[in-house]
């Protein structure tokens, strides 16, 4: 299952790449999204079939992650804010502090289950397959990437290290629900606009 998985995750990620350029970023958004809905529903029928179940991570794994999902958030703010400003601004409050968007999160919540299910849930899936999970993390995580190309092409290289992170944790806890948490919080951060200063 998760070799012909990652066929169709490769798949995507040409599709998207290639569509990018000439569909509308509305079109696209929904293109992507109505495909994403498929594959996670997939993912998850074969979850249930194969009577997998999740196992439950500890405190410290938890906050472990946690740590490294905010590091990543307030790196990956640091880093635009040089590229499109070519300012550095290290104050953390900065882009942290920010109004809460509460519409766009509540909007991305079904969306990010729905990723979580169709990239990460499969990690899973490897022991009856020659594909390794580390393969399967890297192809994943690539296509996690490269579906968010619509929002901005930083966004190629920052949700691939995104989804890296989403898969190192599936791998380590095999508990999707934590990984579905884990994107939530990440979304909560990234749903904080903050106003980048000019030189």
């Amino acid at each position: 299952m998760v070799t012909r998985y990652s066929v169709l995750l490769i798949l995507l990620s040409i599709f998207v790449i290639l569509l990018n350029k000439k569909v509308q970023k509305k079109n696209l958004l929904l293109i992507y999204m109505i495909t994403i809905v498929i594959l996670g529903f997939v993912v998850l029928i074969y979850f249930w079939k194969g009577n997998y179940q999740i196992t439950f991570c500890t405190p410290l794994i938890a906050l472990r992650y946690t740590i490294l999902i905010t590091l990543f958030y307030l790196l990956e703010k640091l880093v635009v804010n040089i590229i499109i400003n070519k300012t550095i601004i290290l104050d953390v409050k900065y882009y942290i502090t920010g109004k809460l968007n509460i519409v766009k999160f509540l909007f991305s919540i079904p969306i990010m289950t729905i990723e979580e299910l169709a990239f990460r849930l499969p990690i899973i899936f490897d022991n009856a397959s020659h594909l390794s999970c580390w393969s399967y993390l890297i192809i994943s995580s690539f296509t996690f990437g490269s579906v968010h190309i619509f929002f901005s092409k930083q966004d190629l290289v920052s949700k691939t290290i995104l989804g890296f992170i989403l898969g190192f944790t599936m791998i380590e806890t095999q508990n999707i629900i934590f990984s579905i948490v884990l994107h939530l919080f990440y979304n909560f951060l990234a749903c904080r606009p903050y106003q980048m200063r000019g030189k």
